[in-house]
């Protein structure tokens, strides 16, 4: 009955960092194009299991050693690549990649293993000594910006940052953290234009980057 009532509504879950730092800023886009769509933001919930009833998509992020549910259907939309990025002035001091163990290394808890990816990337594999941890990468990226540290994130998220200046990255060294983030969505429910359309957008988002966001 809701989908009949109301055919142009879009329920969406999401990350918040990617919803913060990617997706809102590019919403206005959707919203000039196809002003007959209404995307409404739902809770997000860890550990997430797309049995929930008010959503009709997920972006969420592939989690290590764990499968997607039989029941639904996924698509990669971005966010594997992690790159370095810090205040410019912590920028200064750093030469080659190997200058990085010495820094302090802000980090994400959930994936530690995030800067020995990129160190062995960057060819100076090692050990790293981690410095403060934080359970978002929103909070990562206000740490960077804060001057705390030297943090590794998907560069999806510092897009702003980046061309502001706020933030730079000591290396043009990026690497695949093997995750990244995936438009969700339930296998045995109808299609609808609504959805597909959004859908649709989501991508051609991610595959364009952040120019898009410029007219």
């Amino acid at each position: 009955m809701g989908r009949l009532a109301q055919p142009q509504r879009v329920r969406l879950s999401v990350i918040p960092t990617l919803a913060i730092q990617w997706l809102m800023p590019r919403l206005p886009l959707f919203n000039e194009r196809h002003p007959d769509v209404n995307v409404e933001l739902r809770q997000f919930k860890h550990d997430e299991d797309f049995t929930r009833d008010d959503v009709d998509l997920w972006i969420e992020v592939k989690r290590p050693r764990r499968r997607w549910p039989d029941h639904i259907q996924t698509r990669y939309l971005l966010g594997r690549e992690l790159i370095p990025v810090c205040t410019p002035r912590w920028s200064k001091q750093f030469r080659a990649p190997q200058d990085l163990h010495g820094a302090t290394l802000l980090h994400h808890t959930n994936f530690p293993d995030n800067w020995e990816r990129w160190f062995d990337k960057a060819g100076a594999p090692s050990q790293p000594v981690l410095g403060p941890g934080f359970d978002l990468t929103m909070h990562l990226i206000v740490a960077a910006k804060a001057g705390m540290g030297v943090a590794v994130v998907p560069g999806c998220l510092v897009e702003r940052e980046l061309l502001q200046g706020e933030l730079v990255m000591p290396f043009d060294i990026d690497v695949s953290c093997g995750r990244g983030y995936f438009v969700c969505s339930k296998r045995d429910t109808p299609a609808f234009t609504a959805r597909d359309k959004f859908a649709d957008w989501l991508a051609e988002q991610a595959h364009a980057g952040w120019a898009s966001t410029t007219p």
